[in-house]
């Protein structure tokens, strides 16, 4: 008599198992999840910084800093100006720290658009080899809005995208 209660105790194990699997709350393989975004890759990060110039159209100005370090190898920015800037607008992005180091300089435009700063080589002289590379910081990132207009609602918003 005890086989038999050993025997159903083990078949009601089994089917609640299969049962389990079934639907979904046992997982029976792990899958690997679809990366859909850059930060689901892992190494593509991004940082956004937003600045709000103030002041005369023509005239305003503002600056913004990243949130955060950004350590590694800046592969790309994006600048995204806001709706009625003035064609005069200016921005400067550099790093944080001594000495300084100027990432990009863009000025009179206001056509929202990708940028890809990088590093020239040099030889031991300093010499400049027309090679380029992407760009290391170690550092957080400043910009600087000049000869713009006021927001709210014109901003300027630069995207950058970095990685080891």
């Amino acid at each position: 008599m005890s086989n038999n209660r050993t025997a159903w105790a083990i078949a009601l194990v089994l089917l609640a198992t299969i049962i389990w699997i079934v639907f979904g709350l046992i997982p029976c393989q792990a899958e690997e999840p679809v990366a859909r975004t850059t930060a689901d890759y892992g190494w593509l990060k991004a940082e956004t910084i937003t600045v709000s110039p103030s002041g005369a159209v023509g005239a305003a100005a503002g600056t913004g800093t990243s949130s955060s370090f950004i350590r590694g190898r800046i592969y790309g920015l994006h600048v995204d100006y806001g709706a009625t800037m003035t064609a005069t607008t200016d921005i400067t992005l550099t790093a944080n720290s001594t000495p300084a180091l100027t990432i990009l300089v863009v000025a009179d435009r206001i056509t929202d658009t990708w940028y890809y700063p990088a590093a020239e080589y040099t030889n031991n002289a300093g010499t400049g080899l027309t090679a380029y590379r992407d760009l290391p910081l170690n550092d957080q990132v400043a910009v600087s809005v000049a000869q713009s207009s006021p927001a709210p609602t014109n901003t300027v918003v630069v995207t950058i995208y970095w990685g080891p």
